[in-house]
């Protein structure tokens, strides 16, 4: 059979093959097999356009059948079984069209793919070694040998590659931008500078070198240069999404929200598309507290974009944060369902409702929310909240238990049940939950604060309890709760001035804290100061909102009132 040449120069067959292709089955039932071949191979392209790739292979491989001699079919083959990560039957074809034409580069080229694809880094090395023989410029064989040398640590390989290549193509910009790669794997850092820039001046519009520039700056602690070579970045390719964000979240990095506001604006104009810069910029509003500015933002994206679900969740939050409860509550509700950002707009409608005083509605809204994410930590975790805040220990332990049934690792649940668990007075169930944290997390400050200020309330364990809590304040050095429990811990030791300066380290943090204020009023009741324990027990009742609580600190009021009386009965 005479071979075919590929592709055709008689357009007239092509077109007449192309309707064949589309025509009724049987329409031409009698094609000579140069015919058949030349259909086989159209109907492969159209079936690999359209994604068909099982039919084209079927097509592909009936052309070979009819003409062995045919390479351009074979070189077809070769890639749809490689993209199929089906490497034995790739390398068969490859290799075929390689022995009929052994000069083609591009051939060599897919070869070497191959080789490396099944980890034979020498057969690739040698194979793409030859296309560079025959070609030396070309530009994808050094790639591909430079990147096999890197991905083998052979550093040394790599760039002798990429030198020789330069030597060529002296100018070539990705013969230095690989180099560049290659140097920083080395951690040579300063040739990866040099040859990141040397690709720049060649190509100052190739995006991904400016960013890999940027990034190694960023690496080596080096800010300032990092800011300044994503502003060039932005100048050569002001559509550069990443750098933008890029920029914006290095310059909330270095705390510089403002400088952030002012380049998302400046950024914003040159942009056809400013949603996305503009919905960050009114987050930092947020951020900054300037609420009222970070609405009207929000405002208007909203009006050019209803259907993004990001803008409603945050224009909630935000009307959240002012206390505009019921706006923020219709914003949560126009947060689709397949929406990312739906299970959280449920949780936050919760919330809002709570603090609206609709418990019951929110608690319905949650239980709903648990049959539709079942999976859903977060809901739970709220519900159990909730249940507590109404005085429902009960329901409040049972969601967190079936919660913990779906993530039995996470310490941070165990902490909130050890919690509930202590409030409904079944405190050594209590500290088996905290304990259980310990057993995992050894350093775990919130479990080791709450074991040793139990333990301080029991009159039990107190060296050891002194010992924990010192542990949790080296994490958190200047938590009030914690310095609190030491205090406490000082307290029951009976060390009532070690107590007194804790105390006052810790009602400094946290001044509106109840149990700190009732804990203050406690020492200076031991140490004989009662006009400054009757301060500190009025102002507790103050802010205990529990009727029991209230009922406690009146007791002790009554107490030392009685006290301050006696003591100045003894007066001169």
């Amino acid at each position: 059979m005479r071979t075919i040449l590929w592709p055709w120069k008689h357009l007239s067959l092509v077109f007449g093959l192309l309707l064949f292709l589309i025509s009724p089955a049987g329409a031409y039932p009698d094609l000579s097999p140069r015919a058949e071949a030349y259909y086989q191979f159209l109907r492969g392209e159209y079936e690999a356009f359209n994604g068909r790739f099982d039919e084209a292979t079927l097509c592909f491989e009936r052309v070979v059948r009819l003409d062995p001699k045919a390479v351009l079919p074979m070189v077809e083959l070769a890639r749809l079984y490689a993209s199929e990560g089906r490497f034995d039957e790739a390398l068969r074809y490859a290799e075929k069209a390689s022995k009929k034409r052994p000069r083609d580069v591009s051939i060599l080229i897919l070869l070497g793919r191959i080789y490396a694809s099944q980890g034979r880094y020498q057969r690739a090395t040698e194979t793409l070694s030859r296309a560079l023989e025959i070609d030396p410029g070309q530009t994808e064989a050094l790639m591909l040998i430079s990147s096999i040398y890197a991905q083998n640590r052979d550093y040394k390989g790599a760039i002798k590659a990429l030198k020789d290549f330069l030597k060529v193509k002296r100018d070539s910009f990705m013969g230095h931008y690989y180099l560049a790669r290659i140097y920083r794997q080395m951690g040579s850092y300063e040739e990866a500078i040099k040859e990141y820039r040397r690709t720049i001046e060649l190509n100052p519009h190739f995006e991904g070198v400016w960013l890999e520039l940027a990034g190694l700056y960023e690496k080596l602690g080096q800010p300032d240069k990092a800011l300044a070579t994503y502003k060039e970045c932005l100048d050569k390719n002001p559509q550069s999404q990443e750098a933008r964000e890029r920029l914006v979240e290095l310059l909330i990095r270095q705390g510089k929200r403002e400088e952030a506001l002012a380049a998302i604006k400046r950024l914003s104009s040159k942009l056809n598309d400013q949603r996305a810069l503009r919905l960050r910029g009114a987050l930092i509003l947020l951020e900054l507290n300037r609420t009222d500015e970070a609405i009207a933002e929000l405002k208007e994206l909203v009006q050019r974009a209803p259907e993004d679900n990001r803008i409603h969740f945050y224009l909630a939050l935000a009307y959240e944060t002012k206390g505009e409860l019921k706006k923020a509550l219709s914003e949560y509700a126009l947060v689709s369902r397949d929406s990312n950002f739906f299970p959280e707009a449920i949780n936050r409608r919760a919330l809002c409702l709570v603090r609206l005083g609709h418990n019951q509605e929110a608690i319905s809204l949650l239980k709903e929310a648990i049959k539709t994410f079942p999976d859903r930590i977060q809901f739970r975790r709220t519900l159990a909240s909730i249940y507590e805040q109404d005085g429902h220990l009960d329901l409040a332990e049972e969601t967190l238990r079936e919660a913990l049934k779906l993530r039995p690792e996470d310490t941070e649940l165990l902490l909130e049940l050890a919690y509930v668990l202590e409030k409904a007075g079944k405190r050594e169930a209590a500290l088996s939950a905290a304990q259980k944290i310990l057993q995992k997390e050894p350093d775990n400050p919130a479990a080791l604060n709450f074991v040793g200020y139990t333990w301080a309330e029991m009159g039990i364990n107190l060296d050891q309890a002194e010992k924990m809590i010192q542990k949790a304040l080296k994490a958190r050095p200047n938590d009030g709760y914690i310095i609190d429990s030491l205090g406490w811990v000082y307290y029951k030791k009976g060390d009532y001035k070690k107590a007194l300066d804790q105390l006052k380290k810790a009602i400094s943090l946290v001044p509106d804290d109840p149990i700190i204020n009732e804990h203050m009023a406690d020492v200076y009741l031991k140490l004989g100061e009662y006009n400054k324990a009757l301060r500190f027990y009025q102002k507790a009742s103050s802010l205990f909102k529990k009727d029991k609580d209230r009922r406690r600190i009146k007791k002790k009021i009554k107490k030392t009132r009685v006290l301050l009386e006696e003591a100045q009965d003894f007066l001169p």
